[in-house]
């Protein structure tokens, strides 16, 4: 099967669909979205592309994106970085010992015989455990912050990331050209009805992870979006 071909045109909005790897429900976790979230604003702000829609999906991402006629980001390039940067984040926020963990440790720490069942343990004191990772913060709703994005050189995003881990995100995504406000109209529809649909919720204002937050109940907490007269 040939490659898609890719609209890099800066007047097209491009509705996107990405899949998790093997189409695991990564996002049932509420801090992953949160993370994903922050990625995209992130990147919006770096990269200057519009955010018209979204919807986060169990085991998929909608978007609805336009780049910015005042660089050459084009949709891969957008695509690349936010799964790249949102797989990273993903992946460091899972290192971090849950807190039934850490209480699972404290009680070994109180019967030192148990000390090192099944753990390598580098420290003598096993609450100290995951002391020294990596984790950008402890409010999950600025994961992602410090992600090192060189202001002064955009050329230079994402230098240092390692690609999408295979149990992140599948490697390619659908890019769908949007030439009309009725096609929009209709994406954005699709986009907003997908947790319905899905049997997510039964009822619309229940999905926080959805530009039908921003677009009917004024609601942009999580995250702006741009309109069509923007």
């Amino acid at each position: 099967m040939g490659k898609l071909l890719r609209f890099i045109d800066a007047d097209y909005i491009h509705f996107i669909t990405t899949k998790t790897q093997n189409r695991v429900s990564l996002f049932n976790n509420k801090k992953n979205c949160l993370i994903l979230l922050k990625i995209i604003n992130i990147l919006r702000n770096q990269l200057k592309f519009k955010l018209l829609g979204y919807v986060i999906m169990p085991d998929h991402l909608h978007l609805l994106i336009k780049p910015s006629a005042e660089n050459s980001y084009n949709v891969s390039y957008i695509m690349m970085m936010i799964k790249g940067c949102s797989a990273r984040e993903i992946n460091i926020a899972e290192a971090k010992p849950s807190a039934s963990r850490t209480e699972e440790i404290k009680h070994l720490h109180k019967d030192p015989t148990r000390l090192g069942e099944g753990l390598a343990l580098p420290d003598k004191d096993p609450t100290r455990l995951g002391e020294g990772l990596a984790l950008p913060d402890k409010d999950p709703t600025r994961l992602g912050e410090g992600l090192a994005l060189p202001d002064k050189d955009p050329t230079r995003l994402g230098e240092g990331l390692a690609s999408p881990r295979e149990k992140t995100w599948q490697k390619s995504f659908y890019d769908f050209p949007i030439y009309s406000d009725k096609k929009f109209k209709e994406k954005l529809n699709y986009i907003h009805n997908n947790p319905l649909k899905t049997c997510l919720v039964d009822n619309l204002d229940n999905y926080l992870w959805s530009s039908y937050q921003n677009y009917y109940l004024n609601n942009n907490t999580l995250i702006t979006i741009n309109y069509l007269d923007d």
